[in-house]
């Protein structure tokens, strides 16, 4: 992100002043959106000493570049990329009964801070994403979170293929989402622990990445239409592989 880095949208920003509060440099709210002292984010800004800002409309949108920012805009710390989470850790306690996201080479930020609200949704312990050739968590992508980017955690991997062979050496089922696969997601059982593996925007899942999961799982298709959105595919199969988690529990 540019220089101030900037989170927009009340959900987001929300989320950040309870998560992160010590990033939080100060708070902007439009002239025209009422806000008083009792509204969560303003109380939450006075309790940690922000400063708040009222800016006009053009100001906001100058410097979120028309986004839809709802009135509310924080700029925070630059954190750079953020640090890598290791991964090792959420291979350890309770696995039998962890899901995991993974992204392969998704660059579009809104699609990244969307796949991060469905995971938390459908109970995703992490996000998995390479750490290059990868969306960031760009205003933008935290807008689309609407929260979510602050409680779940995005672990990054300097070798995708390396870290999705120690998931299998731990145990972990990997479901890839591949529009060509024989077997669509109605055949697919699904076993915990598991990891839906999804591919970027166009390309979809990289060959090696492909070759390394136990399974490909089709999304069926009706109409003309050939493929989803990347986080809409993501919803469907966690949804699906998190309602026969709930009816077939594995113990």
């Amino acid at each position: 992100m540019s220089s101030p880095e900037l989170i927009y949208g009340r959900h987001a920003v929300l989320a950040a002043l309870q998560a992160r509060p010590g990033d939080i440099r100060e708070l902007w709210l439009q002239n025209e959106e009422s806000a008083s002292l009792a509204d969560p984010l303003v109380a939450r800004a006075r309790e940690l000493r922000i400063p708040v800002q009222r800016v006009n409309a053009a100001t906001l949108r100058r410097h979120t570049r028309d986004a839809v920012h709802q009135g509310v805009v924080a700029r925070i710390r630059s954190q750079g990329p953020g640090p890598e989470q290791d991964l090792s850790v959420f291979l350890k306690d309770d696995l039998e009964t962890s899901r995991f996201l993974v992204l392969d080479g998704v660059t579009d930020p809104h699609n990244l801070g969307a796949c991060l609200r469905v995971a938390e949704a459908a109970g995703v312990c992490a996000v998995i994403v390479p750490a290059h050739h990868q969306a960031r968590l760009t205003g933008s992508a935290l807008k689309s979170a609407s929260g979510s980017a602050e409680r779940v955690p995005l672990v990054r991997v300097s070798n995708l293929a390396r870290s999705l062979q120690q998931i299998k050496q731990a145990g972990v089922w990997l479901y890839a989402a591949a529009a060509d696969s024989g077997e669509n997601l109605w055949q697919t059982t699904f076993r915990l622990p598991w990891a839906i593996v999804v591919g970027g925007e166009g390309a979809g899942i990289r060959a090696r990445t492909r070759a390394l999961c136990d399974f490909s799982v089709g999304i069926p298709m009706q109409g003309e239409v050939e493929s989803l959105n990347v986080a809409t595919a993501s919803s469907v199969l966690l949804f699906e592989a998190d309602r026969q988690t709930r009816e077939r529990p594995e113990r």
